[in-house]
């Protein structure tokens, strides 16, 4: 973990992506309980610009789950149109 953390702080000081944290939120959607990364990033980072990092993974998440929803809500209506359809 301390090589990780190193290469965050490395990484992150620099401000990538035009300084826009929302712009790796797939690097930080799994890690965001771990306290040592959000100091890491604090110090580069404003605490408005870590929320809205922490609001867009909490967005995608949402997404992702009405997505996967809607999939499945799918997945079932066609199966019960193949069945419907077999036993005509």
């Amino acid at each position: 973990m301390k090589a990780f953390y190193k290469i965050i702080e490395d990484t992150y000081k620099s401000r990538p992506y035009g300084g826009s944290l929302v712009s790796s939120r797939s690097t930080f959607k799994e890690l965001l309980g771990d306290n040592k990364l959000l100091e890491i990033l604090a110090q580069f980072h404003s605490s408005e610009e870590i929320s809205a990092l922490i609001e867009s993974i909490k967005q995608d998440s949402k997404h992702n789950e009405a997505f996967e929803n809607a999939n499945q809500v799918l997945a079932k209506y066609f199966r019960e149109q193949a069945i419907s359809a077999g036993a005509a």
